[in-house]
């Protein structure tokens, strides 16, 4: 028996000197762009991205110590029903949520703990994601 792993091309577009934005829908219904982050080890959703949603982030699932250049500070991590890009999903899925700077001009952060359930190649030319 062969088994085929159909590839998922994802359109996106580059900006900020070549990253990568590419739309993401999250619990099945809202829809975000994402700057995709293969240096981020958990996805990452802006405070107003968890408000629209109605995250209670007073309340998280759990805490974690991030560290920034001039600071270690504590996140509220929660969990989301499901992380969408284009047909790939991954459900129950835990982010960070963080104040992303408002010049980014993206809702959060394509990370690791999604980008690792797939094969993840870049078509850079075409601002294409390609996920099997």
């Amino acid at each position: 028996m062969i088994i085929r792993h159909t590839a998922n091309r994802i359109q996106g577009h580059r900006t900020y000197k070549g990253v990568l934005i590419v739309p993401c829908r999250l619990n099945h219904t809202y829809r975000y762009c994402f700057l995709v982050d293969t240096g981020a080890t958990l996805t990452v959703i802006s405070e107003q991205v968890a408000h629209d949603m109605g995250q209670d982030i007073q309340h998280p699932f759990r805490y974690m110590r991030i560290a920034s250049v001039h600071q270690v500070i504590q996140v509220p991590v929660i969990r989301l029903d499901s992380l969408q890009v284009g047909s790939r999903k991954s459900d129950n899925i835990e982010v960070l949520v963080l104040s992303l700077p408002p010049d980014l001009r993206v809702d959060g952060l394509l990370g690791v703990n999604f980008l690792e359930k797939f094969r993840v190649t870049f078509e850079f030319d075409t601002s294409t994601l390609i996920l099997r």
